[in-house]
């Protein structure tokens, strides 16, 4: 079970500079391997497992070095 805190962040601008570019990161990750599901889908293939896409990303991140900055265990989470 995952616990969550809820609560409201004042972040400086370094520290909302970090942010959003995990956010940005996080987007990216999330629209590409959306975009392969749906490609599958058209194509009426198999869509890839979790864990398929989950190889997949370090592929990924080594063709785009602004996700290097952000952990690897955000982006399996997606």
């Amino acid at each position: 079970m995952r616990k969550t805190i809820q609560g409201t962040i004042y972040p400086n601008q370094a520290t909302r500079k970090i942010l959003e570019a995990n956010s940005r990161g996080c987007q990216k990750v999330y629209n590409h391997f959306i975009g392969e599901r749906k490609k599958c889908d058209k194509k009426k293939q198999k869509q890839p497992s979790k864990y398929e896409q989950k190889r997949q990303l370090k592929e990924f991140k080594d063709d785009n070095p602004e996700l290097k900055s952000i952990q690897s265990q955000i982006l399996q989470e997606i």
